[in-house]
């Protein structure tokens, strides 16, 4: 993987968080203080082992007991700080803790009112007027929220959240590519949809006038397909692959079979499969396999 990659892998994770820490610390940190950062010991060793496998950090113990970081692992470690002071990281937690403000307050006026509030700042940093602005824009742009117009040159006037924007916030990966990758499922008149600007393995095909329309409906027969096709995929998976990707497609083959989860749940697994599958290694053998099994969901 590229340095990238890499950061992309471990986004959200201890590893990225022990990482920070001990580029902090000069890029030595010895055993007792991982598992502080960490907050217990199996943490502290789960996240430098998966350091040490990325090449991140260095595989022999040092007198403290604890690893120092390899070069890579520092200019990795410079990557995130850059990207979270104001790169695609800092554009992301914008966007979603927006998302999450617009959904818990139904009355807003317009988005300038997110300003200063405390959900309003990352990593020691509140959010300035002009990157809510653009977040908002970019929002609105993929329908992820909905908005009465402009407030003013810079905000939006009563942005109440979208079906997508709920999926959003909890979407693997940067919403950016979650959007462009696989596509956000919007509803509408009872109906689940992929968005026109999608090409996924076959699943779901992008351009003007292009659209997969599914209803809700499920059978137990297309339950029982689809469970059947994800338990094919995980068993063709390859052994590198991603544990969060192995993970994702286990939980979906359950929810599969599970006759509680509506078919609108199981399309927004699976978009978030392609994603996964899509930033994996063996992304394009894993998304062909997924549009296979996904065929039961366009009917």
């Amino acid at each position: 993987m590229n340095d990238e990659e890499i950061m992309r892998d471990i986004r959200g994770t201890q590893a990225e968080n022990l990482l920070l820490v001990a580029h902090s610390a000069g890029g030595e940190i010895s055993t007792s203080a991982a598992d502080g950062a960490m907050g217990g010991i199996r943490e502290a060793a789960a996240a430098a082992r998966e350091l040490q496998e990325l090449g991140l950090a260095d595989n022999s113990v040092r007198m403290s007991g604890g690893f120092r970081l390899t070069q890579r692992g520092h200019r990795v470690a410079d990557g995130i700080e850059h990207s979270r002071i104001s790169g695609a990281e800092r554009r992301d937690v914008v966007q979603r803790a927006l998302l999450r403000w617009v959904g818990a307050n139904e009355s807003a006026q317009q988005t300038e009112e997110f300003v200063g509030t405390d959900e309003a700042s990352a990593w020691g940093v509140p959010f300035t007027n002009v990157e809510v602005s653009r977040a908002g824009d970019f929002l609105l742009e993929n329908d992820l929220i909905r908005s009465s117009g402009k407030a003013g040159r810079d905000h939006l006037f009563q942005p109440r959240i979208k079906p997508a924007g709920i999926d959003a916030i909890d979407a693997p990966g940067l919403i950016r590519d979650w959007v462009r990758t696989a596509g956000s499922a919007t509803y509408q008149d009872n109906r689940a949809r992929f968005g026109d600007h999608t090409t996924i393995g076959g699943y779901a095909q992008g351009g003007e006038g292009h659209r997969f329309e599914v209803t809700q409906n499920i059978t137990t027969a297309e339950r029982n397909d689809l469970a059947e096709g994800m338990a094919g995929v995980l068993a063709a998976l390859r052994d590198d692959a991603p544990s969060d990707l192995r993970e994702h497609l286990a939980d979906l083959e359950a929810s599969a079979r599970d006759l509680s989860t509506p078919k609108p749940s199981l399309i927004t697994k699976m978009t978030q499969a392609f994603v996964l599958a899509a930033a994996s290694d063996a992304g394009r053998e894993v998304v062909e396999q997924l549009g296979k099994a996904a065929s039961v969901l366009t009917g």
